[in-house]
């Protein structure tokens, strides 16, 4: 009797993975950025692998936020104002995200060689936009995610880590009042207004604007020191006069005491602030003792904070 014996030799293969750099990590050296500080400044971001094993390509993009398209905003609730990020200090190149890259200046690129650093840096910009002077008070703010990808951004590519950045800016509460002549601009450093009529006659009329711009709601009231009336320097001689503003008359009868309120608004007030109309026209003169007569008018601006 013969036998055999069959021996079966089975080889195992493994397959063995290197990932390129392992993980990639972004790092930004600020995760707050406010933009009271610095409206436009170069931010630092540090990037990291895992492992320098292989070398690998990469490169950084940045969301949106709130904003629907790349012209991108900080926002106070429905209010917002002008805000990006860029690639090059120029300011002109914006960072966007996949897959709406189709540029280089898009996005930044980078690369890790084999063996080498494990550590690298880039740059980005930000930048607030023009303020119009009225926007409401309060935080404006956003929140952008920062995403290293490894890849190319045109080619093949998975995202490897991200991280949010936020970006803040605060608006004082603002307003001021300005007295200039008809049709004249916003002045908040006109000062005070002098109106000579010289030689007083019934009906003689001065005109005047008003004009308010402010980021709240406001009350403009009028006060006069002689509750309404011009009188004499040294006697009790007085001539009446009428203020209107846009045309209504504003009694200043008791307002020495109580100021009067003209009028109120609603922020913001457009770019030129809001324009009101005021006219002062001298009463009757008939028997007043000659001699300068005058009245002080005080205005004030109160916000409703």
């Amino acid at each position: 009797m013969r036998s055999r014996i069959i021996i079966v030799m089975t080889t195992l293969l493994y397959s063995i993975e290197i990932l390129a750099c392992g993980t990639l990590s972004i790092i930004p050296k600020r995760t707050l950025i406010d933009l009271n500080a610095s409206p436009q400044s170069k931010q630092k971001i540090d990037i990291e692998r895992a492992n320098n094993d292989e070398a690998c390509d990469y490169f950084i993009a940045i969301s949106k936020g709130q904003s629907s398209n790349w012209d991108r905003a900080i926002y106070n609730g429905s209010f917002s104002i002008p805000f990006n990020t860029y690639s090059n200090n120029g300011y002109s190149d914006i960072l966007k995200d996949i897959p709406e890259i189709t540029s280089p200046v898009e996005t930044i690129i980078g690369s890790f060689t084999d063996k080498g650093k494990t550590k690298d840096k880039a740059d980005y910009y930000v930048s607030i936009g023009t303020l119009s002077g009225n926007e409401p008070p309060g935080i404006y703010q956003d929140n952008l995610i920062l995403k290293i990808y490894k890849g190319t951004y045109n080619g093949s590519y998975t995202l490897e880590s991200s991280t949010s950045v936020t970006y803040q800016y605060l608006v004082n509460s603002t307003a001021s009042l300005s007295l200039v002549n008809p049709g004249a601009p916003h002045d908040p450093n006109a000062g005070p207004r002098n109106v000579n009529f010289g030689t007083l006659t019934t009906g003689k009329i001065h005109n005047f604007d008003m004009t308010v711009m402010s980021n709240n709601d406001y009350d403009v009231y009028f006060s006069s020191l002689n509750d309404g009336k011009m009188k004499h320097l040294s006697t009790n001689s007085f001539v009446d006069y009428t203020l209107t503003i846009n045309g209504g008359p504003i009694n200043l009868q008791g307002s020495s005491t109580t100021p009067v309120l003209a009028v109120s608004g609603i922020a913001p007030t457009p770019p030129g602030g809001n324009r009101y109309t005021g006219q002062i026209t001298i009463g009757t003169i008939s028997n007043q003792i000659a001699g300068i007569h005058n009245d002080v008018v005080t205005v004030t601006l109160s916000t409703n904070l």
